[in-house]
């Protein structure tokens, strides 16, 4: 199979930023051409972009417990057509997965051809909220990514005890910080826009303080430690500081985090409510421009599902979510891309999420394994809606940007 006219972009590839044709074949790049190389028998990709498979990091998508909002085949089909061939799974379902049955479960269903659903293992148990869940047991199931979802590991003994634990077998500890005595029953930030209406809103230090206190936890007992649904530039600027004395830490933040702000969605549309909560305008701008220097790590979705009856309703009683796995790469393309680079977007939506989660490698090279999406900067976006939840504030928004297709397991498959 020839794939031609592609211009690659792979920061890791010789071929990075030259137009070529890929030869592939038994799920291989068998050779790459230069464009200008006749060729027959090829399919014409004339325009678009080819980059290493996209991977998203941290992905709800209900199931087991509230499959009606999202199952893991509706939302691995979702993934496809967001370009994503790699989903790792929140382990926030009903019940959690927190034990090898659990992670049975979620392999079993498995079933989409272009796509992997890869469990995050609980860190803790339903049951008792400060007790380890069976991580061992789970690693020997393939699991090595441990998360509590979405208020983090609250007590700073069971962390410990987690790094610890998972360092023996290198695996990785996932932390959303943020003091739950802190925000409790609030989806609005603390800001100059909430102060106007009177709203009680969540303070930066509900999350800095959390992420002070677990760097210092790290630096003590060593282990490996990502940092997720961060919402303040302060923080990562903070587990900047401590990534240069050389601790294993990383961070990721969520696309919609990096396009909206208190100020744009305004405040009483719960289609723009999510947790944590969007920021001011200030923030995001930093959040940006942290980006680029390299500080965040990774970007992922920010996928939530809801149900339709759960988010037409008031605001303090909507759900907070945003279904979002579908919009990746048109909301780049059409509100972030002239402020970050395209190289940049993959290397933190495709490249790195690979190394912090011990995934293959996939570069764009002669003999390489072949992952890749293929996708256009120049084309409207055609979104189907094919995850079960349609809560998006992009729902009616002209787009611009589309995913053209996804090759691997040695299999083409466009959209």
């Amino acid at each position: 199979m020839i794939l031609k006219n592609l211009t690659v972009v792979d920061s890791q590839s010789s071929f990075d930023q030259k137009k070529v044709h890929l030869v592939l074949e038994k799920g291989h790049i068998k050779e790459i051409l230069p464009a200008s190389k006749k060729v027959s028998s090829a399919i014409d990709y004339n325009g678009s972009f080819v980059s290493p498979s996209w991977v998203d990091g941290f992905a709800h998508f209900k199931d087991p417990g509230e499959q009606m909002a999202e199952d893991i085949y509706s939302g691995s089909i979702a993934a496809f057509h967001g370009g994503f061939t790699d989903v790792f799974l929140n382990p926030n379902t009903n019940p959690p997965i927190e034990k090898t049955a659990d992670i049975l479960y979620v392999l079993s269903q498995n079933k989409h051809p272009c796509v992997k659903i890869h469990p995050i293992g609980s860190v803790q148990t339903k049951a008792q909220p400060n007790q380890m869940a069976e991580l061992r047991s789970m690693h020997q199931h393939g699991v090595n990514v441990f998360s509590n979802v979405p208020l983090g590991i609250q007590d700073p003994s069971l962390l410990k005890k987690a790094l610890q634990y998972t360092a023996l077998f290198d695996g990785l500890i996932v932390q959303n910080p943020f003091d739950a005595r802190l925000t409790d029953q609030l989806y609005y930030a603390e800001s100059v826009e909430t102060q106007k209406f009177g709203l009680k809103g969540i303070p930066e230090y509900a999350e800095t303080s959390i992420v002070y206190r677990d760097l210092q936890i790290l630096k003590h007992e060593g282990g490996r430690l990502h940092f997720s649904g961060l919402s303040c530039a302060q923080s990562i600027e903070l587990i900047a500081s401590y990534k240069k004395k050389g601790l294993d830490v990383s961070c990721s933040v969520s696309l919609p985090h990096l396009l909206f702000s208190d100020q744009t969605t305004g405040l009483f549309d719960a289609n723009y409510k999510v947790f944590p909560p969007f920021r001011d305008q200030k923030n995001r701008k930093k959040l940006i421009a942290l980006l680029n220097k390299g500080a965040i790590d990774m970007i992922y979705s920010g996928h939530w599902p809801v149900k339709v009856e759960n988010k037409q309703k008031e605001y303090d009683a909507a759900e907070p979510g945003v279904s979002f796995l579908e919009y990746v790469y048109p909301a780049y393309q059409t509100y972030l891309a002239n402020q970050v680079s395209i190289s940049t977007f993959i290397e933190r939506i495709a490249i790195q999420p690979r190394q912090i989660f011990g995934l293959s490698e996939c570069s764009i090279e002669n003999g390489s394994k072949a992952s890749l999406t293929i996708f256009s900067s120049d084309e409207k976006s055609v979104i189907q809606g094919h995850s079960k939840s349609a809560n998006n504030p992009l729902l009616d928004h002209d787009l611009q940007g589309n995913i053209k297709a996804v090759y691997t397991q040695n299999k083409l498959r466009e959209r």
